[in-house]
């Protein structure tokens, strides 16, 4: 991907925002004035594909669907719902007396059923406790890591249901001497940074990627959809993080906000593939683990995890990005503007 081909940036979802993919009538009469009373902005879509093409313009809080329009097109909407913002709550609204055909949507990953004909205090009891179980980092507006577990359950699930036919990444980024930031500056300022480096690293990964805070500076990103084959998923999926990696550093960030000092920030990152690499959670997140590890020692690569053993599939510069080597910048090489 160049970069003139890049997508733009994520829309994070607002904190009380709902679409609703229901026909119109006295069920979506009352699930608006519900969800309205409880402070949501309401969007609507006329059937699932409309409704998706608009979540991925709009992102949402709360997805509301009828079950009668996902017959033909489930898998398009909730699958491609959860992929752009994996802590979103979706309902399925359902006729009385037909819970039980809506049971295999819960593999899928919904939260919950509403039944029809709606109860307004039913609505606005579901929409407080759903939302009360908070899944995004609040800082960086990215999916939490609860949120990164459910997501790799429902990536895992698919493919365990289509034995050789996809692959699924875990690729793990952690920004290289970070905590440097918060001690030569501000915790501010690194707060800031993050934000900046969130941004910069959703511009390069596919839509349908999983980006997620870890933890600290440290970020998990789940690929799906890989090729079967296991050296195409591996070089498609170190490709994809190399991107990331490549447009975090490429253009510095300005520390302290408003001054003219900058400092490039990058990224090293661990990748391990499922099933070819792991069983579980635990394994793989092991494998990306130890690759990151050996990505860390000489910093602002990509290492993926072999047969054999880590190998370094995209490697960056070794110079130190904040060295000064005769460019414009402080003598000190801290910083460079």
């Amino acid at each position: 991907m160049r970069k003139s081909e890049s997508r733009p940036a994520r829309v994070p979802a607002s904190r009380r925002s709902a679409l609703l993919v229901v026909r119109e009538g006295a069920d979506r009469q009352v699930i608006a004035s519900a969800l309205e009373a409880e402070n949501f902005e309401v969007s609507y879509a006329g059937d699932s594909f409309e409704g998706l093409l608009q979540y991925i313009r709009h992102p949402t809080k709360l997805v509301i669907a009828s079950l009668d329009l996902l017959r033909r097109r489930e898998t398009s909407l909730i699958r491609g719902v959860l992929r752009v913002s994996p802590d979103v709550k979706i309902l399925l609204l359902v006729p009385e007396g037909r819970r039980q055909s809506a049971a295999g949507h819960l593999e899928e990953g919904i939260s919950g059923l509403l039944c029809s004909p709606c109860c307004a205090a039913e609505v606005r009891l579901v929409a407080r406790s759903l939302l009360s179980d908070a899944a995004s980092d609040p800082l960086t507006g990215l999916p939490n890591r609860a949120a990164a577990m459910r997501a790799f359950a429902r990536e895992k699930g698919s493919v365990d249901r289509n034995p050789g036919k996809t692959t699924l990444g875990l690729g793990l980024l952690d920004l290289d001497d970070f905590k440097s930031i918060n001690t030569q500056f501000s915790y501010r300022e690194g707060d800031r940074v993050l934000r900046v480096a969130t941004e910069r690293l959703q511009r390069f990964l596919r839509l349908t990627d999983v980006l997620t805070r870890w933890g600290g500076e440290e970020f998990v990103v789940l690929l799906n959809s890989l090729p079967a084959k296991e050296s195409e998923a591996r070089g498609r999926a170190a490709g994809i993080l190399d991107r990331a990696r490549e447009n975090l550093g490429s253009t510095p960030i300005s520390i302290p906000e408003g001054t003219r000092g900058t400092r490039r920030v990058t990224a090293s990152g661990g990748l391990a593939l499922y099933p070819h690499d792991g069983s579980n959670w635990e394994e793989l997140f092991a494998s990306a683990e130890r690759c990151l590890k050996a990505a860390k020692a000489e910093k602002n690569r990509i290492v993926a995890v072999s047969p054999g053993g880590p190998v370094v599939t995209r490697v960056g510069s070794r110079r130190d990005p904040n060295r000064n080597d005769g460019r414009r910048g402080d003598r000190k090489g801290k910083l460079s503007g």
